[in-house]
């Protein structure tokens, strides 16, 4: 930054996230509750516990390029608004069941099968992202404590525009059409889901 006093734009984004997300984490869940097996498996956490927060791949280029061009600069955070946990699982749900309607396909009620998650490490399941994981739920660490609580005034005030988590999940969707969520880099494959289940 010294080479041009100060005037460079440093985007910090977080967790980035959209159709076709290579890492999985954001489009695990989704893609899991556009699978007809029932039921899904998803974390126990205490309300305010756990949170999330995404920003679209989407839109977040179009921001740093908007941003670019009208000179802005400092240090920004592009992020999405903080989500809690159940309400991103809750969303993930109602999105693939839109699109399963709107694709003439009839929407299966799946149940949500509550996994307590100190049972984590005696199953072999991680945290977070990567094989046989519980994609989007943080490390219980205490050096996780500060993890998606990012601020996004800054962002908003340049002009972050920002599309709705379950729009972003609805795209996801549609976008892996026919995708399981086996050949996903994140998340529980059918077997494992499966063991766990019956455990």
């Amino acid at each position: 930054m010294r080479y041009r006093n100060g005037r460079v734009l440093v985007v910090r984004p977080g967790l980035i996230g959209g159709p076709g997300d290579p890492s999985g984490r954001s489009t695990y869940w989704p893609l899991r509750f556009a699978e007809h097996r029932d039921p899904v498996l998803v974390p126990k956490v205490s309300e305010g516990e756990a949170r999330v927060q995404i920003i679209d791949v989407r839109d977040l280029s179009a921001f740093i390029l908007e941003a670019g061009l009208a000179g802005e600069h400092g240090y920004v955070n592009a992020v999405d608004e903080v989500h809690a946990l159940g309400l991103v699982l809750k969303l993930a749900r109602e999105a693939a069941a839109a699109v399963a309607a709107s694709d003439g396909y009839p929407v299966l009620e799946q149940r949500m099968v509550d996994y307590e998650v100190s049972r984590m490490a005696a199953d072999s399941v991680k945290p977070w992202t990567g094989p046989t994981s519980l994609p989007l739920l943080l490390p219980q660490e205490d050096g996780f404590a500060g993890f998606a609580r990012r601020a996004d005034a800054r962002a908003l005030s340049l002009g972050l525009h920002r599309r709705s988590l379950r729009q972003m999940f609805e795209d996801s969707v549609s976008a892996g059409a026919g995708l399981e969520v086996d050949s996903l880099r994140s998340g529980l494959t059918a077997a494992e889901e499966r063991r766990i289940l019956g455990g």
